[in-house]
């Protein structure tokens, strides 16, 4: 599946430095995951300290330590890390507010890719038989 800012550079849209520019700057309005986590209750502020602490000397990610300490289990790190992706400014914005493109082109090529790349469809769940009684 292609991403969007691949989607812009291979349509001409804009280029790859570009792009890299765009990320990193959207990477840099990312809230750091333990106040992600503190927001969401899932840890204190003590605790934050304490896996930044055990991550300086392991060198793991921040869930990785927090896993390691038994502070947090994968599936919390899994919800944290949704939760932090969702904090960064979207790359269409990026680009217009770095003057790369104009809204309106940026809406013309947001139309294009999701014309383009339908969004993954879910299986249906399976229905659940009652079995009768008659």
């Amino acid at each position: 599946m292609i991403v969007f800012g691949e989607f812009l550079v291979v349509r001409g849209f804009v280029s790859a430095r570009v792009i890299a520019e765009a990320e990193a700057r959207r990477k840099a309005t990312r809230i750091p995951i333990g106040q992600v986590a503190m927001r969401a209750k899932l840890l204190t502020a003590k605790q934050v300290f304490d896996v930044l602490a055990h991550q300086r000397r392991t060198r793991q990610m921040f869930g990785q330590a927090a896993v390691a300490l038994g502070l947090m289990r994968t599936r919390d790190v899994d919800t944290l890390l949704r939760a932090q992706y969702g904090t960064m400014i979207p790359l269409e914005e990026v680009l217009v507010v770095m003057g790369a493109t104009s809204r309106e082109t940026m809406g013309r090529a947001l139309e294009e890719f999701h014309r383009l790349t339908p969004l993954p469809r879910t299986p249906p769940r399976p229905t659940k038989r009652v079995r009768s009684i008659a």
